[in-house]
């Protein structure tokens, strides 16, 4: 049967505040919890099942609207199922909310299993709101029979009539019909009583007016499902509707909301992986972790252990053991439980049996599954601390994966000794070069807890947090040491550390400090004095101090070259071309291809350290793709770059990734391919908000921002802009991008003064003949546009100077089409019209060798303009729709709306037939400001000539004076050229 499959929603559990008699259907045994499976077909009923009709993909609230509208025309069922805790009742609550905006009677009823016993309990709910006056519609024996089952009336303790109590309800329901939609809302229909289950299959096969039911449920052993029994005698009435377990995106916006706290990347994949996406369990899981969000204890929240109903108390001794081997170790077998608890196989096969019986995992070709994610982890979590060191301790004694084997002896010791230790730091050896950080991380992090804590470990630790985007794990175990640790290298390995941390977070300035003191501490060690000096170049490039970075990146260049050192001497070769071409300096093509060159050398001949990686911005083939981005080969960079992104992807450095990440979505934006960066901006979000801090959270939200403004998004852009605005401090730099993204929005909105009053202040740093680069004063050419449609002309004519002259220096084909542009818009406002028609030629040529479909097409808005100020309208028409059919294409609204304003302006004007071309002439000349004696001189005739055409023009437009004749000369200008 088809169904439709919907992203979990926060759960009526997950708020701490739930109505306790929801909360108490999540309290059953675990057969009845964990027996469920999402692909279970519906079992077989004495009638056969009515046609399921699948739900349209929609997404949002959507599908509750369409539900909605759909039963006030029909009779429609819908049956909302998933595990506890996915969001099922979220979603009912939508559909009976929705519902009742519409006019339509909500009786709703939220079962218990406690209450599956009591006949007719659901009933009483259902009708608890019902007003007297519909009872006394019904027929005496009716209401008699009602009277018997709803507990508000007080029933005598009679015995119920059940089928005539059943026959009532159906007669209530039909005579509610009768004057208004009804939908019956049922919670928990698993545990709904049979006799309510009863009298709901009689009413909803034989009620014919506006009635709809919707119902959440989940799977229990020896129940059906409602599919199986829902029918409204209509084929493609009843509708499934499955809840799927969360992204891990989705799940950490809702921990992030909840509880206030961004978890890390390694944090959240562990929380998802354990949570197996349930929201619940998600959010019961973040409140047990740690101050730094880190690691759980080995004790879970019991509002987890009564949720799922697993006490281990409850199994036999036999089938505890072989449950926690089981989730003590990665893929357990029956072979592997076998070896560990030195039983025969069947004894293993025999223990997994009962356990499957009753829910909880389940034996597939040999290998042992259970039936949820978090399962394991409760069982875990109930053992008793010596049980589990007793398991770890027999599984290192046959695991064969060093880095497991040393995990586990790890996990079976109160304290390290010198084995354990070595083992522990062999293993995050291996794992560094097997690209795993997190898994190194937490490696060294168990051998520091076994009283192995040395500054080196925490060196260690400290490093591989930061390539894991655990930044506050880093700053938590290292800040301290790197106060107390003596000056020398230690500490400056240490501060350079917390120095790149604090600068993902955004705050540069105690970052450079920081750095600062690192490198005076560094003074003995060439190496680390490069790579400090690298550090430093980009943590000032990112804060704006140009000069700065530049001066660091010589000097690292300078030491790594007296070493000889070939991977310090790429990475400085490729960082100056960098931090120079960002700059606004010719694009060092020879040192470009040196660095690449020595990158190249280095990876094949492993000079690099094992787990050690260049960083990004320090990586010849990065450099070289943001460089062919910047020099206008944006389709070559585009494809470097999302092989520089999957590259350190799987080397696990979310730093690294996210900074590609935005290259890459602004070269896409550039590009016109908006819905790639808009998936590359989503994914950015996330990686944004793990990594936590300001400087991150800028980096994600300026494509986002600058897309929301392409589309015409305004309360989006500024929302998502005003999130990371508000955050600004003096040590947290404004952010230049997003400030550059709000003039370009304002700009787009045709406020042309509020663009230049949020874009001027970006130019105080900046000088006429210094850095003029797309990847830095991408906002001038907005600035400029703004300024001239203000009239402020000649204040920024030196910027347009500056363009042209970087545009031919530099030979950047951007540069080159914006300042020809900006040049025709300064001409235009000085009323050269001519000399602006030469420069926007040159313009048009310029845009149309770039693959920028967006600057092209505001290009050619200006010129439509400037053609029509020429009169040359046939000219502009075809200009602007050009510019028109550019900006529909790639769904910016805004900028179409400009197009088809000035497309409008072209139009012929039914008063340009009715003068003849003499009469026109004589018109012109006339508005122009010339008496009508200048006027014959220019036209070889007499005054009196002049005079009679000029009456009989007044007469045809319908006109007196000159100064109404001057209100129309844009009218009376020649028609198309």
């Amino acid at each position: 049967m088809p169904v439709t499959v919907l992203g979990a929603q926060p759960t009526k559990f997950a708020d701490r505040h739930a109505d306790p008699v929801s909360a108490r259907a999540l309290h059953v045994p675990v057969q009845q919890v964990w027996g469920y499976r999402s692909d279970r077909s519906a079992v077989s009923s004495d009638r056969p099942p009515a046609v399921h009709r699948p739900m349209s993909e929609e997404r949002g609230d959507e599908y509750v609207v369409s539900f909605v509208e759909s039963m006030i025309r029909r009779p429609a069922a819908l049956v909302i199922q998933g595990e506890p805790g996915i969001g099922k009742t979220t979603r009912w609550m939508d559909v009976c909310e929705e519902a009742r905006r519409a006019g339509v009677r909500v009786l709703s009823t939220r079962s218990g299993v406690g209450e599956s016993a009591l006949d007719f309990v659901g009933v009483d709910d259902l009708l608890a709101d019902v007003e007297p006056e519909v009872f006394d519609a019904l027929p005496i024996a009716q209401r008699t029979a009602l009277r018997q089952v709803l507990v508000r009336s007080g029933a005598d303790g009679t015995e119920i009539d059940r089928r005539a109590a059943i026959g009532a309800f159906r007669a209530l329901v039909a005579e509610l019909a009768t004057r208004t939609p009804v939908l019956i809302g049922v919670d928990d229909v698993q545990w709904l009583d049979e006799a309510t289950r009863d009298a709901l299959v009689y009413t909803m096969r034989r009620v014919r007016g506006p009635v709809a039911v919707v119902v959440t449920e989940r799977a229990v052993t020896g129940r059906g499902s409602a599919v199986s029994w829902l029918d409204l005698g209509e084929a493609g009435s009843v509708t499934r509707l499955v809840v799927r377990p969360m992204s891990v995106a989705e799940l950490h916006r809702l921990v992030a909301g909840r509880t206030g706290r961004s978890l890390s990347r390694p944090a959240m994949a562990r929380l998802a992986e354990m949570s197996g996406g349930n929201p619940y369990y998600a959010l019961e899981l973040a409140q047990a972790m740690d101050s730094v969000g880190w690691v759980w204890s080995a004790g879970l929240p019991s509002s987890l252990v009564d949720a799922t109903g697993l006490h281990r108390e409850r199994l036999d001794a036999d089938v505890n053991e072989v449950l926690l081997a089981a989730a003590s170790v990665v893929g357990p077998t029956v072979d592997l439980l076998a070896a560990v608890l030195h039983r025969p196989v069947e004894q293993i096969v025999g223990s997994l049996e009962k356990a499957e019986n009753l829910g909880i995992a389940s034996i597939e070709a040999g290998r042992v599954r259970f039936s949820h994610p978090l399962l394991p982890h409760i069982i875990y979590s109930q053992a008793r601390p010596g049980e589990r060191r007793r398991i770890h301790r027999a599984v290192a004694a046959v695991e064969p994966s060093p880095q497991r084997q040393a995990r586990h002896l790890a996990l079976a010791a109160t304290t390290g000794d010198p084995e354990i230790l070595r083992a522990l730091d062999s293993a995050a050896e291996t794992a560094r070069a097997d690209a795993a950080p997190a898994t190194a991380a937490e490696l060294t992090e168990f051998a520091i807890g076994l009283g192995g804590d040395t500054p080196v470990r925490r060196l260690h630790a400290a490093r591989d947090h930061l390539l894991a985007g655990d930044i506050d794990r880093l700053l938590a175990l290292l800040e301290p040491t790197a106060q107390g640790l003596p000056d020398g290298l230690m500490r400056a390995h240490a501060r350079v550390l917390v120095g790149g941390a604090l600068a993902v977070r955004g705050t540069f300035g105690r970052a450079v400090d920081e750095l600062r003191v690192a490198l005076a501490d560094a003074a003995e060690d060439p190496g680390l004095t490069v790579q400090i000096q690298l550090a430093l170049a980009m943590t000032l490039s990112a804060a704006g101090d140009h000069d700065g970075a530049d001066d660091h990146v010589r000097q690292a260049r300078m030491h790594a070259e007296g070493m000889a050192d070939h991977v310090l001497t790429s990475q400085a070769l490729a960082a100056q071309v960098l931090v120079r071409t960002a700059n606004g300096e010719v694009a060092d093509e020879v040192s470009l291809r040196r660095a690449a060159d020595l990158e190249q050398r280095v990876h094949h001949t492993s000079e690099l350290p094992a787990g050690v990686h260049t960083a990004a911005p320090f990586s010849a083939r990065v450099v070289k793709a943001l460089v062919s981005v910047w020099t206008g080969r944006l389709n070559e960079g585009r494809a470097q770059l999302a092989e520089a992104q999957a590259r350190y992807a799987a080397r696990g450095s979310d730093v690294d990734v996210l900074w590609i990440q935005f290259h890459s979505a602004m070269t896409d934006i550039w590009l016109g391919r908006h819905g790639d960066a808009a998936r590359l901006a989503e994914d950015m979000l996330l990686g944004a908000e793990q990594l936590g801090g300001t400087a991150a959270r800028a980096l994600a939200a300026e494509p986002r921002a600058l897309l929301a403004t392409l589309e015409g998004r305004e309360s989006d852009a500024r929302a998502e802009m005003d999130r990371v605005l508000e955050q600004v401090s003096d040590d947290v730099p404004p952010s230049n991008g997003l400030r550059t993204v709000l003039g370009f929005l304002e700009l787009s909105l045709g406020r042309h003064a509020a663009a230049v009053d949020v874009l001027s202040p970006l130019l105080a740093r900046s000088r006429t003949g210094g850095s003029i680069e797309i990847a830095t004063l991408r906002f001038l050419p907005d600035l400029l546009e703004a300024a001239f449609s203000v009239g402020c002309v000649d204040e920024f004519a030196a910027w347009v100077d500056a363009l042209e002259d970087a545009g031919t220096r530099l030979n950047r084909p951007w540069i080159v089409a914006v300042a020809a542009r900006c040049r025709t818009m300064q001409l235009a406002a000085r009323g050269e019209l001519a000399a602006a028609q030469v420069t926007a030629l040159r313009a048009l040529d310029a845009h149309r060798g770039l693959p920028m479909p967006f600057e092209l097409a505001r290009t050619q808005l200006i010129v439509g303009q400037l053609q029509r100020r020429l009169r040359q309208k046939r000219l502009a028409r075809t200009t602007l729709t050009e510019a028109l059919t550019i900006f529909e294409q790639l769904g910016t609204p805004l900028w179409a709306a400009r197009a088809r304003t000035e497309l409008a302006r072209t139009a012929e004007s039914p008063q340009q037939h009715l003068l003849t071309a003499t009469e026109q002439r004589v018109a012109e000349l006339v508005a122009s400001g010339l008496t009508n004696k200048d006027v014959a001189a220019a036209l070889y005739i007499s005054p009196k000539t002049v005079e009679h055409n000029l009456g009989r023009v007044y007469r045809k437009l319908g006109i007196r004076n000159r100064t109404e004749l001057g209100r129309q000369m844009d009218s009376l200008r020649d028609g198309p050229n």
